[in-house]
């Protein structure tokens, strides 16, 4: 489709830029409707084209046709005899882009009656708290406390679906389904079957307690499948987790591969695990599967991950089946957010939904806002704006380190980490076994 789209663009502006040409009109004078017609004769002159109808030319395999045409005949006018004249001919055509992309931006704000500030602050990714409920007691882990706050509630089956359907929309891409437990959430398959047919990729991450019995339905409903896993042995791993989520761990693994379910193991590593590390990558590398290794954040019960043990998670990212973002455990080394030029743009390219059906700004950790949604996600969103806009200079904000809202943001400060450790988890996700 991008392909299809650039194509469009590129054709109506060719044609456009034609239609000036000829007529010599100022391009505000010239209805788009005559631009077929007045195209149509200078192309016959450029091209000997023989009275094609040129009416067509946004629809399908036309608009390919006919652009192909018109770039022919853009080639033929300018006469290209050297690297020269191609390198102003390409020029010549991603101006011709820009400018259709922007004519096109231009009728979608119209249409969607939002302004450009509205729009270029659209999230694309959406931290979607089904549950706060938990079956583990994790230190490092401060949300399933949450759970046991008066008047605490969920939402029903009708207020996600609806909230599903909005998201698109706005322009969200990506749906991380977490918690809490998401699993726990008694419309969880619902809400994967609903979001799938919504177009939007998903994350899940469980503790693997409820896996093993949901596994056949969630078969084919998440693209980034995780499991939760500290440590190596059952012993460490569940003084973490609770009693018995080894062994559930290991079952859930049997269960994805027998489904052919692709997944990954998730690690929050902290200063007190990473003398662990060596035996959890030998663990994976002996299941081949992926490993991510999350940096733990500060909270108000655990110690987050120092800028000594960042660095030595780097090291260990190295091996062949652990992946970790090295943009994240670069922040971690400059000493987290920064209040004067933060870094979190958490407010604005992440949507948070709690599970009472509000949106949270900037997120849930760290909220100043809570704006209910009452069946308009947009203008809950919009709401939420003001404050959005200030994510990261909170005072509650300075040495922020949460790795969940900070993935949408750090491509802005570390561009060279980001793409580095994104092409190692798409290379790592190829290897023969991560599924």
């Amino acid at each position: 489709m991008p392909v299809v789209g650039a194509v469009h663009a590129i054709d109506m502006c060719i044609v456009y830029h034609f239609a000036r040409w000829q007529s010599k009109r100022p391009r505000a004078a010239l209805p788009s409707r005559h631009v077929a017609d007045v195209a149509k004769p200078r192309l016959s002159e450029l091209e000997g084209w023989n009275g094609g109808r040129l009416e067509g030319w946004c629809s399908g395999s036309d608009a390919t046709f006919y652009a192909v045409r018109s770039m022919r005949a853009v080639m033929t006018v300018l006469e290209p005899q050297a690297l020269r004249d191609l390198f102003v001919l390409g020029l010549w055509i991603a101006a011709s882009y820009a400018c259709g992309y922007v004519r096109l931006r231009y009728k979608f704000f119209r249409r969607e009656r939002i302004n450009c500030v509205q729009y270029c602050m659209r999230p694309w990714l959406c931290m979607y708290y089904v549950t706060l409920r938990c079956t583990a007691r994790c230190a490092m882990c401060d949300v399933w406390r949450g759970a046991d706050a008066p008047g605490y509630r969920e939402q029903t089956l009708a207020e996600v679906q609806e909230n599903l359907r909005a998201l698109p929309r706005l322009g969200v891409r990506l749906l991380d389904f977490t918690g809490g437990e998401p699993l726990l959430f008694a419309h969880i398959l619902d809400a994967l079957r609903c979001a799938r047919q919504m177009g939007m990729r998903t994350t899940l991450t469980t503790n693997c307690t409820h896996y093993p019995d949901l596994a056949e339905q969630l078969c084919g409903l998440v693209q980034h499948l995780q499991f939760s896993c500290e440590a190596a042995d059952a012993a460490t791993h569940d003084a973490v987790r609770g009693p018995g989520s080894h062994a559930r761990v290991l079952e859930s693994m049997a269960c994805a591969r027998r489904l052919g379910q692709r997944f990954n193991l998730v690690a929050t590593i902290t200063d007190v695990t990473l003398a662990q590390l060596d035996t959890l990558l030998a663990f994976a590398a002996a299941h081949r599967t992926v490993l991510a290794l999350n940096p733990c954040f500060a909270s108000a019960h655990q110690a987050g991950l120092s800028a000594a043990g960042a660095r030595v998670l780097m090291r260990a990212a190295r091996h062949p089946w652990a992946v970790a973002d090295h943009a994240a455990l670069a922040l971690i080394a400059d000493g987290g957010n920064q209040c004067v030029r933060p870094v979190c743009r958490a407010g604005r390219a992440t949507m948070t939904i709690t599970p009472d059906n509000q949106v949270a700004a900037p997120c849930l950790h760290h909220e100043q806002q809570r704006v209910p949604i009452a069946g308009d996600l947009a203008h809950a969103w919009r709401a939420t704006q003001a404050v959005a806009a200030r994510a990261g200079t909170y005072e509650v904000c300075r040495g922020c380190t949460l790795y969940c809202y900070m993935r949408a943001s750090l491509y802005r400060r570390y561009p060279l980490r980001t793409l580095r450790s994104l092409t190692k988890y798409c290379m790592t996700r190829l290897r023969r076994g991560s599924a």
